[in-house]
């Protein structure tokens, strides 16, 4: 598939953890992929589907900005892209989204 071929979708929480899990999760001790902010009401979760099947994923966050309490940002968690899929440019339409 092309790059301009990839659509991004939003996403539940449920259907990135197995795609955080084998990325994110790799080689570590660790069995959980969620974040406590996954299920936040300002949370969104970001999807690329290659088919049916979730490749890539992100999730962004409003924060208040450090400086400044009164002004937001967004904070990006859980990035990852399928390890077949990386090096295609999918992150990178996921942080253009």
């Amino acid at each position: 598939m092309s790059q301009d071929q990839w659509t991004v979708s939003v996403v539940s929480t449920a259907d990135i953890l197995d795609l955080r899990m084998s990325v994110l999760r790799d080689g570590t001790p660790s069995k959980d992929p969620r974040y406590p902010q996954d299920d936040d009401p300002d949370a969104v979760h970001l999807g690329i589907f290659d088919a049916d099947a979730l490749v890539a994923t992100s999730t962004w966050l409003d924060r208040p900005w450090p400086h400044e309490e009164s002004h937001f940002a967004v904070q990006l968690r859980g990035m990852a892209v399928a390890k077949t899929h990386q090096s295609r440019g999918i992150g990178g339409i996921l942080l253009g989204a």
